[in-house]
């Protein structure tokens, strides 16, 4: 299991998503990220979890900054 990771997937646009829990590699839902390509490992970044009441947490990012690392 890893840390928090940044993933890349498309192969013709490019996205990248903060992944963590059962989406990393090893984990049981890792398999929907199969076609992505891992950019970096162990990040972090500023902001907030939220509960955003459909099954899964938000981000409110704060602090400066475009992304994680």
């Amino acid at each position: 299991m890893w840390g928090p990771s940044i993933i890349g997937f498309g192969s013709y646009h490019y996205s990248m998503i903060f992944v963590y829990g059962t989406l990393l590699k090893g984990e049981e839902n890792a398999e929907y990220l199969s076609e992505a390509e891992l950019v970096a490992r162990n990040v972090c970044t500023n902001g907030s979890l939220i509960d955003t009441g459909c099954g899964y947490p938000g981000l409110l990012k704060s602090g400066r900054g475009n992304g994680a690392w």
